[in-house]
């Protein structure tokens, strides 16, 4: 019998392989049982390639994260003429997301933020920072566009849509449909842009 062997992942194919079986891993086991020759074994590659790369369980876990948030956040969207079309599509992605591998692994390391300072600043710096400033860009927009007036926005009306998602994630264990993401963007908050006062 002829066995056929797979030819070994290097370069960024090996570390591509290794986050997704990072990923793979916490959906799985969770942090609690997280090791990294289960890693390694979902990766095909041995532990040596993990140890030469990470020296740690928190780094790897980081280093996937960063590498799936960065890819998130660069696939290219469309141009929108209009604040609540941006805004449904960004909310509308936040919760394809949070339905999908990423989003049990974010549920994983929130839980453990209060004792790994590193994945708490992975989520501020990686997902809440970044996502805060897409928000900021798609009301800057609208401002630019005449559709709403220049003012001053505070940082709950940037953070109350993606809090609701995330809520709804962490509590029902699935992110809200599309009819609850249109009454967070229709009745929540855009009429907080259009009935604030305008400034100079």
């Amino acid at each position: 019998m002829t066995m056929l062997k797979c030819q070994r992942k290097r370069g960024d194919d090996l570390v591509a392989a290794i986050h997704a079986a990072v990923f793979q891993e916490l959906v799985t086991n969770g942090i609690e049982r997280f090791s990294f020759e289960s890693v390694a074994h979902r990766a095909g590659t041995g532990k040596a390639s993990i140890y030469r790369r990470w020296s740690s369980r928190e780094d790897l876990i980081i280093s996937a994260f960063q590498a799936r948030s960065q890819a998130i956040t660069q696939a290219q969207s469309p141009v929108f003429t209009s604040l609540r079309d941006e805004l449904l599509f960004m909310f509308s992605n936040t919760a394809v997301q949070l339905n999908t591998d990423f989003g049990i692994a974010v549920r994983e390391i929130v839980a453990e933020l209060h004792r790994h300072a590193g994945f708490a600043e992975l989520v501020r710096d990686y997902i809440i920072k970044d996502r805060n400033q897409r928000i900021s860009n798609a009301i800057q927009n609208a401002v630019t566009r005449g559709e709403i007036p220049q003012t001053e926005i505070t940082l709950a009306q940037i953070e109350l849509g993606p809090a609701l998602i995330t809520h709804h994630f962490f509590i029902y264990g699935t992110a809200p449909d599309a009819t609850y993401i249109e009454h967070i963007v229709d009745d929540l908050l855009l009429p907080t842009f259009l009935s604030q006062k305008t400034t100079v």
